[in-house]
C-alpha cells in the first residue's frame, strides 16, 4: 500500500508527464470510448496537489470540451467518498479521540497537544521547538554547549569515506566479497556517525542545542500519543501517522484521497 506521501509524489510526477499532451483527447477500446481531455486529468491532479493553478486546468479543460462538443459528464466519474469525523480535543476526564461514535478517553498526554496543534494548521511547517514551548507554555531559546563532533573529525570521517569509495571499488574488481563487505560496514558506521553529528547543510550538530532537544522530545510525545491512539482505533493511528510530519519542522498535510473532518475542541 503507498504510503500518503508517495502517492502524492506519483500524481505530481504524472502530472508532469501529462501536460506536455494538453489539449487532446483520451481515448480507449479502439478510440471507441472517450473517457475525457488532459487538461481535465492535469486539473484533478493538480487540485489534488492543492496547486494553485489547478483552476486554469480546469478552464482549459471546459474549452477542450466545448471545441469536441463533448460534456465533462463523459470522463469517468469522481468516486464518493464518505468523510469520516474524528474527535482529538480535550474533554472531561481528559482527551476525546476517535471517530464520532466509537470515541475514547485518554490521558493528556503531551503528543495530543502536538498533534491537535499541527491539525489545526494543514500545510504549515511549524517548528519543533515552538510545538515544544506551546505545550509546556515556556519561552525556548536556542542555544547550544558545544557540537557533537568537532570539525576536525568530521574532515577526518569525510576523508576516510573518500578512501573507502576507492578501496571498495578495487575490491569489487578484484571479487573479493569478504573485503567489499567490511568495506561496506565500516562506511555503514561512518555514514551514521557523520548523520548523527551534522544538521542542515552538514553543519554540525551541537550538544544539548534546543532545537535538537525540542525535535527529539516532540517526535517521541508524538509517537506516544500514535501508539495510544492505535490501541483504540488503529485506523485512525494509521492516518496520523501517513500525514504528520516529524523533525525539526513538523508538518500536517492532509490525504484528499482520505478526507476527514477534524472536531478540535471540546468542553474544556
Amino acid at each position: 500500500m503507498l504510503t500518503h506521501w508517495a502517492r502524492r509524489r506519483r500524481r505530481s510526477q504524472g502530472a508532469a508527464l501529462l501536460e506536455p499532451y494538453a489539449g487532446r483527447a483520451v481515448l480507449n477500446a479502439g478510440a471507441v470510448g472517450l473517457q475525457g481531455v488532459v487538461d481535465d486529468f492535469v486539473h484533478r491532479a493538480h487540485r489534488a496537489l492543492g496547486r494553485p493553478d489547478a483552476d486554469r486546468w480546469r478552464d482549459a479543460a471546459a474549452r477542450c470540451y466545448a471545441r469536441i462538443g463533448a460534456s465533462r459528464h463523459t470522463t469517468a466519474p469522481t468516486p464518493t467518498v464518505r468523510t469520516p469525523t474524528v474527535h482529538l480535543h480535550p474533554g472531561p476526564g481528559g482527551w476525546t479521540v476517535g471517530r464520532a461514535g466509537a470515541t475514547t478517553v485518554l490521558p493528556p498526554v503531551r503528543g495530543l497537544h502536538h498533534l491537535r496543534h499541527l491539525l489545526r494548521r494543514p500545510g504549515v511547517d511549524v517548528a519543533a521547538l515552538d510545538l515544544a514551548a506551546g505545550s509546556s507554555g515556556t519561552t525556548v531559546t536556542d542555544s547550544s554547549t558545544g557540537e557533537i563532533a568537532d570539525r576536525r573529525a568530521l574532515a577526518a570521517y569525510r576523508a576516510r569515506l573518500r578512501e573507502l569509495h576507492e578501496e571498495r571499488a578495487d575490491a569489487a574488481d578484484r571479487a573479493d566479497e569478504a573485503r567489499t563487505a567490511r568495506l561496506d560496514l565500516e562506511r555503514e558506521a561512518l555514514l551514521g556517525e557523520v548523520a548523527a553529528a551534522t544538521g542542515l547543510g552538514g553543519r554540525p550538530r551541537r550538544f544539548g542545542s534546543a532545537q535538537e532537544r525540542a525535535r527529539v522530545t516532540v517526535r517521541k510525545a508524538i509517537a506516544a500519543a500514535l501508539q495510544r491512539i492505535e490501541a483504540d482505533d488503529p485506523g485512525v493511528a494509521r492516518l496520523l501517522r501517513d500525514t504528520v510530519r516529524t523533525g525539526a519542522s513538523c508538518r500536517y498535510d492532509p490525504d484528499p484521497e482520505r478526507p476527514v473532518t477534524w472536531v478540535l475542541d471540546g468542553p474544556e
